[in-house]
């Protein structure tokens, strides 16, 4: 089962220091600072919530009205939604690039919490038909909290056991099927898919190109199992990691967790205006 929501989603983590690091040395032509990546998964994302939460109530007002350009609304509403794929594992690569460079993982998952927590509620009400829970149906926040321990895991145990990057990369494994079945039976948004996004692209992080071959393969995937091919168009945005130059840019950190659940009130409040 696909995602409820227009697939977008939430507040990056940060991202690595302004010093460039090793990887980037010698690449200073890549233009995209971690800033800039938020920004354009910022920028889609509110793009595809403003479709469905806007422009989908308004093409399905035309259709029983039996309007001239109904078509056409829909067809506007389709762009909208192939705009917002991009969005998505944009936050994942950010979600990494936070959990590989922070000075602190326990802080991290609080804060992923507790966003995660305050942004149900705008989520609920602004994509899930207004339905208040906490039991199912959560807000893609939690995706990427779960995401995030399941990363972290496997550090914690080889830590303490002193095992190479290579039996934590394998003890990973089961970690992220453990998590993919959490996020299905939460029910949380972009299911086990984006678990498995998470995971794919932190066990890719030494290459760039890797990264994009490996969400390419996942996103096929998911298009497989559903019979639905616009997540395809997410692609896009995974292409965006080969143009990151490994700087932080411009600290906007909580900018970035707040827009999340403000900017769904906000399409909320619109749309009931508008009604």
């Amino acid at each position: 089962m696909g995602p409820r929501t227009p697939k977008a989603s939430t507040s990056l983590p940060s991202s690595p220091a302004d010093a460039p690091s090793a990887q980037a040395k010698g690449h200073d032509w890549r233009p995209l600072t971690g800033t800039g990546l938020k920004w354009i998964a910022i920028v889609t994302m509110l793009v595809d919530h403003a479709g469905a939460v806007l422009v989908l109530p308004y093409c399905l007002l035309l259709y029983r009205t039996h309007a001239a350009n109904a078509v056409e609304a829909y067809q506007v509403y389709l762009l909208m939604r192939h705009v917002g794929r991009i969005a998505f594992p944009l936050f994942c690569f950010a979600l990494v690039e936070g959990f590989v460079h922070t000075h602190s993982r326990p802080r991290q998952v609080v804060r992923l919490a507790l966003f995660a927590a305050v942004s149900e509620i705008p989520f609920d009400l602004a994509l899930n038909d207004g339905v208040i829970s906490y039991a199912t149906s959560l807000n893609v926040m939690f995706t990427l909290l779960i995401a995030y321990v399941v990363m972290w895991v496997p550090e914690l145990v080889g830590d303490r056991l002193g095992l190479s990057r290579l039996a934590r990369g394998v003890l990973l494994v089961p970690c992220a099927i453990g998590g993919a079945w959490l996020a299905l039976a939460l029910d949380v948004d972009y299911h086990a898919f984006g678990v498995l996004l998470v995971c794919g692209l932190y066990l890719a992080r030494d290459s760039r190109v890797a990264q994009l071959a490996v969400g390419a393969a996942l996103a096929a995937a998911y298009c497989l199992v559903h019979n639905d091919w616009m997540e395809m168009y997410s692609i896009v945005g995974m292409a965006c990691f080969l143009l990151y130059n490994g700087r932080r840019g411009r600290g906007m950190k909580y900018f970035f967790y707040l827009f999340y659940p403000l900017h769904l009130l906000l399409l909320w409040l619109i749309a009931g205006a508008l009604a």
